[in-house]
């Protein structure tokens, strides 16, 4: 009887561990991102723009009756964001950046008007041509946005 229980727990111990092994040397999925979303005239301009992003994300969006297509991407360690029109033209970039790539302007405007704050996230953000910056930070506990332009000037 002990020998039977032994031979069962030995039968039942191997097949655990050839079902973890067979789990561990799987391969995890790619998470896959559908394309289709975008019209050709799109994906074109984003791939001719930035040959070495990869697409982690797209979508259709409509914005005052115009549709608008947005891709987020990974270009190394960057985060960008792109929202096109639906000829090609790019209309947004918002793209990741370090606190401490911050223009003097923006970084002493912040220390000013926002003394000791954490800046949790900093995008440049680049419409119509025009630059700005957005940060989200906390501050006393409170996280809130803030934008600012180049020169220092709180925009929103």
């Amino acid at each position: 009887m002990k020998k039977k229980m032994w031979m069962v727990a030995a039968v039942l111990g191997l097949a655990l561990i050839l079902t973890g092994v067979a789990a561990a040397q799987e391969k995890p999925k790619a998470a896959t991102v559908n394309l289709k979303v975008l019209p050709p005239v799109v994906l074109k301009a984003f791939q001719a723009a930035y040959p070495n992003a990869v697409i982690k994300g797209a979508s259709k969006e409509t914005e005052k009756g115009a549709t608008q297509y947005e891709v987020e991407s990974m270009d190394g360690a960057l985060n960008r964001d792109l929202l096109y029109a639906a000829d090609g033209k790019i209309l947004e970039i918002e793209e990741s950046t370090a606190p401490e790539n911050l223009p003097a302007p923006v970084k002493q405007i912040l220390a000013k008007d926002y003394a000791g704050a954490k800046i949790l996230r900093a995008e440049i953000l680049t419409k119509a041509g025009v630059k700005s910056f957005e940060l989200a930070i906390e501050l006393k506990g409170k996280k809130m946005e803030v934008t600012i332009d180049p020169q220092g000037k709180i925009v929103k």
